[in-house]
Order: structure tokens, then sequence, then C-alpha cells
């Protein structure tokens, strides 16, 4: 799966930025399985102060049982360290509006960088098709500033940049990890997805266009115009 898995230099640190979802646990578990229990990948995971708390709590439950199942029963072994924020601000303040708009891999990098030693090389689980695949020039320019203030040489590796988001739902199924990593950020009560939240639509979107690749012409339209909200595509989906 990873691009570089026999290339890989098994002398250095591997950091993975782990938010607990399906893209970042996949690539931490294959990069358990390249580096081994001799230089084990550390997974940093962010919990920003600003977001849902549900979603906090249910991806940090996720992270917890995904080390757990890979620790007990399928002999992979990671180093895994949270990081929080916290500020002091005046208290008729809004403590979040600083950060509104802030994407999650710059909060990422501001969080992870300073404390990795120099050399290391730190892997993102994103894909082309994320939102984040417009910004990467960008994002290389702050990486590259960054390091020069640091006076260090961290190098970034989007690993899965150019896989697509089906094949990684594919892949955790063959692996029997549905159970383990997190697919939707507003589940509700009784563990039903929501259908509505980002990764709920990329989902369902990767699905839904995988099935219509394999359909007629005239199929293909035919479902197009069945589906008109993310009702139908669930229903479309499940059937």
């Amino acid at each position: 799966m990873i691009r570089l898995l026999n290339t890989i230099d098994k002398s250095k640190k591997h950091f993975v930025a782990w938010s607990g979802g399906c893209d970042s646990s996949l690539l931490l578990y294959d990069l358990c399985e390249a580096l081994g229990k001799d230089n084990p990948p550390i997974a940093l995971s962010y919990e920003a102060f600003f977001l849902d708390e549900n979603k906090v709590k249910l991806e940090k439950e996720y992270r917890a049982k995904f080390k757990k199942e890979l620790e007990e029963n399928r002999d992979l072994h990671f180093i895994y360290h949270t990081m929080t924020t916290s500020i002091s601000i005046d208290q008729d303040s809004d403590p979040k509006w600083g950060w509104q708009g802030l994407a999650q891999p710059v909060l990422f990098l501001l969080q992870f960088l300073p404390i990795m030693p120099n050399d290391a090389v730190l892997h993102f689980g994103y894909l082309k098709s994320d939102d984040f695949g417009v910004l990467k020039h960008e994002f290389n320019k702050m990486i590259y500033y960054i390091n020069k203030i640091m006076n260090k040489n961290i190098n970034i590796i989007f690993d899965f940049e150019f896989i697509t988001k089906i094949h990684i739902l594919r892949k955790i199924d063959k692996l029997n990890l549905n159970s383990f990593v997190s697919f939707c950020e507003s589940p509700s009560e009784d563990g039903k997805i929501c259908g509505c939240c980002g990764p709920c639509t990329s989902h369902y979107t990767a699905i839904i266009y995988d099935a219509l690749s394999s359909m007629a012409v005239d199929e293909r339209i035919n479902i197009i115009h069945q589906i008109k909200n993310k009702e139908e595509i669930i229903n479309v989906v499940n059937n």
C-alpha cells in the first residue's frame, strides 16, 4: 500500500499524523508492518480544544480500540502520543475565534514538528481527492519555512496521495478493521452513522462512483436521477 514500502529508511524515526479515521489508521497499520518492533512508528494525535467534544471523545475511543487490536491480536506495535492545546484569553472573548478556518494539517504541523527529532519523517494519510489536495503547494511551503526556523530537516510524506478512497475502504474491510476505525464524526448514540458529515459524504461518494463504474451508461443515468439527497444515497448503498 505505501508507495515507499520497499525503500523506506528504517534507520529514521517515523511519525504518523493519526486522527483515528480510516485513512490515517490504515497508513499506521501499513507502517507497523513495514517497520516492525525494532523501530515502531510513532503515532501523534491532536485534540483541538475547539472541536466538537463528542467527535474528540469518539475518535479517542477508536484510537484506543485500534491500538489494543493491533498489539493483542496482530502482533503489531507502535508508540502513541496525544497532544492538546490550551490558551489563556480574556473571559469575554470566544476561545475558538482565532482558530476557525485553520486546516487540520496546519494544526498538526504546528504541534508536531517542534517535538520531532531532526531528520525524522512525518507521514500524512491525505488523499489527492481530499480538499487538502488543492492546498498542497502552500502546505509544502509552510513545511519548508518551519524547517528553516527550527533548523531541522523533517521530511513529510503523503503516502496515500494517489490512492483512491474506495481503495482505502476495501483494504480496511479486507483487514477486518471496520470496527476499529472511525468512519463518522457525528454518529447517533446507538452507533449509526449520520450520513451528513465530511467523512460520511466522502465514503458514500466513493462507494457510489465505484458502483456506477461497473454499470452500463443507461443504468448510471437512471441511478443518478434517483439520488436527490444523502438519505437516498444511503438507501442505494444499503441495497
